[in-house]
């Protein structure tokens, strides 16, 4: 039995490390100020939104989110609608990963 659960891990593992890696080719990671509850509640509904945002970092008066290139623009129009400050802290996610690891593919 031991052996039958050793073998069940490693071809978990196994298929974990042979599935298709994740690109984030133009992700962007932005600095958000917030200012009050309304702009908090805006970036909480953008949240919800697990294909296209990502939440790096959170305070009380600001966030840092990973966002997908796919609604970039769409990001920026909601921010400025609301008049929420954004900075760009990393202008393309897949290039700091392979800066940091070396790994490029290929």
């Amino acid at each position: 039995m031991k052996h039958l659960i050793a073998f069940l891990l490693f071809v978990a593992c196994l298929s974990r490390t042979l599935a298709d890696p994740r690109y984030y080719d133009n992700y962007t990671v932005y600095r958000v100020h917030i200012k009050n509850s309304h702009q908090q509640i805006i970036i909480d509904q953008l949240l919800e939104q697990h294909d296209n945002y990502n939440l790096w970092h959170r305070t009380v008066r600001e966030v840092h989110l990973m966002v997908n290139p796919r609604v970039q623009s769409e990001f920026r129009k909601i921010m400025l609608k609301e008049y929420i400050k954004i900075e760009i802290l990393i202008p393309n996610v897949q290039a700091l990963i392979e800066n940091q690891t070396g790994y490029r593919r290929i």
